[in-house]
């Protein structure tokens, strides 16, 4: 059985979920316990899952109070990552 359901409770495991596969498939992106100043890495990151989602088609452009930045799109987000040496 499928089911749906909106609200940010739900979309913060789908998300949660995108970005560990994100940083799993592209590692120079994690952080690091060596006290190395990764902040920018963070930054790359959350920009690549607003450029990667799919806009929905009511919803303004960049971001809108209902929709956000659209649909989330995990191959996106892991395409858009992956060429990513060093942040």
């Amino acid at each position: 059985k499928y089911s749906s359901s909106t609200g940010t409770s739900d979309s913060t495991v789908f998300i949660t979920g995108a970005l560990a596969l994100a940083l799993e498939s592209n590692p120079n992106l994690k952080p690091t316990w060596d006290n190395t100043d990764r902040s920018n890495c963070i930054q790359v990151v959350k920009t690549a899952l607003m450029n990667s989602a799919n806009p929905f088609e009511a919803q303004a452009i960049p971001h809108d109070d209902r929709y956000g930045y659209g649909a989330l799109n995990t191959i996106g987000l892991i395409e858009l990552l992956e060429n990513i040496d060093d942040c």
